[in-house]
């Protein structure tokens, strides 16, 4: 079941004990106000990059992780398609949710178009990487544990969204 309080919102903060050099970055994902694009790294490089990330997880947190995947495509938002995913946490839900002879397993996707869209002057890619690697991760450990926590604060996030969008929608400032 992919849930939509699984988007990766604009503020990331990890309670994973995995902090990346130059973690506690903001991160905007409003496609129509971003800078043009300005890419500093390719698809392969993205993925290397992730690689490289994915290598110094500790094994615990990725217990049970059927897969990570890269995809080259953007990843919109269904109902805000202005907004664009990042990554997602896949999660089909217990074992009898499908035939449990079909169970497809759980898996991390990220969004290389969707980081080359809201990159721009100064894009800290390997960091944005890191953030959006370990939030999803994060989403896969709290699952596993039966914790809706991040889910929360991820609805909490697009609640906050929307109050913004409908304020600036009232002073004409949200096409």
């Amino acid at each position: 079941m992919v849930s939509a309080a699984l988007i990766v919102l604009a503020y990331i903060s990890l309670s994973m004990n995995v902090a990346h050099p130059s973690a506690n970055v903001t991160r905007m994902i409003n496609a129509p106000y971003l800078s043009t694009l300005h890419s500093s790294m390719t698809f392969a490089e993205f993925e290397d990059t992730v690689q490289q990330h994915l290598s110094i997880i500790p094994e615990q947190y990725l217990e049970g992780l059927q897969g990570v995947h890269v995809f080259e495509h953007v990843k919109r938002d269904p109902v805000e398609h202005h907004l664009v995913r990042l990554g997602e946490y896949l999660d089909p839900g217990p074992d009898q949710f499908l035939d449990s002879r079909i169970h497809i397993g759980r898996h991390v996707s990220l969004f290389y178009g969707s980081f080359l869209q809201i990159a721009g002057r100064g894009f800290d890619w390997e960091t944005q990487i890191w953030e959006t690697l370990t939030h999803e991760i994060q989403h896969h450990v709290e699952s596993k544990a039966g914790d809706r926590t991040l889910i929360e604060w991820d609805i909490e996030q697009m609640r906050r969204f929307e109050k913004q969008k409908a304020k600036a929608a009232h002073w004409g400032e949200f096409a």
